[in-house]
């Protein structure tokens, strides 16, 4: 739904400023600059969702797709219109106890675990949508022997 992403006024962006930390900030600064190798103040709108990854802010490709579909002017982002959706997705906090619940669901033996494959196919076909390469992504690090401990996964998922 493009009106999800009303018109921004100049209190949005110093609200999205405020609430990044100062390093966050720089950084992400530092980072758009690099993509900006033009130096014109704006990037195209393919690498919106590759910058907010790198910059740890959870983004679906489809959220990504609406925010550069509704900004989209003369083929650019500015660092601005940017930098409010990052700040938007960085600051998202997903809720670790929700979260359990979820993936208690597909624990069917109520073991803590749960297997790699299902939940990998689950973040591919429901809610928001992930690609394989996302899925994998999410997931590196928290398989051990083809099984996930959710409440880990969870946890630092809370962090």
């Amino acid at each position: 739904d493009l009106h999800s992403f009303p018109t921004r006024r100049s209190s949005d962006l110093r609200f999205a400023s405020e609430q990044l930390p100062p390093e966050k900030l720089e950084q992400v600064k530092t980072v758009f600059n690099l993509y900006d190798y033009k130096k014109q103040g704006y990037i195209s709108p393919d690498l919106v969702e590759r910058l907010c990854k790198n910059l740890g802010a959870y983004v679906t490709t489809d959220e990504v797709h609406e925010f550069t579909e509704f900004n989209f002017q003369e083929g650019s982002i500015t660092f601005e219109k940017f930098l409010e959706f990052f700040a938007e997705h960085y600051l998202k906090k997903i809720d670790k106890t929700a979260l359990i619940n979820a993936f208690q669901f597909l624990d069917k033996g109520k073991t803590g675990t749960i297997n790699a494959q299902e939940l990998k196919h689950s973040l591919m076909v429901i809610g928001d949508k992930l690609k394989e390469e996302e899925a994998d992504e999410l997931l590196q690090g928290f398989v051990e022997r083809g099984v996930i401990d959710y409440r880990r996964l969870a946890t630092e998922f809370d962090k």
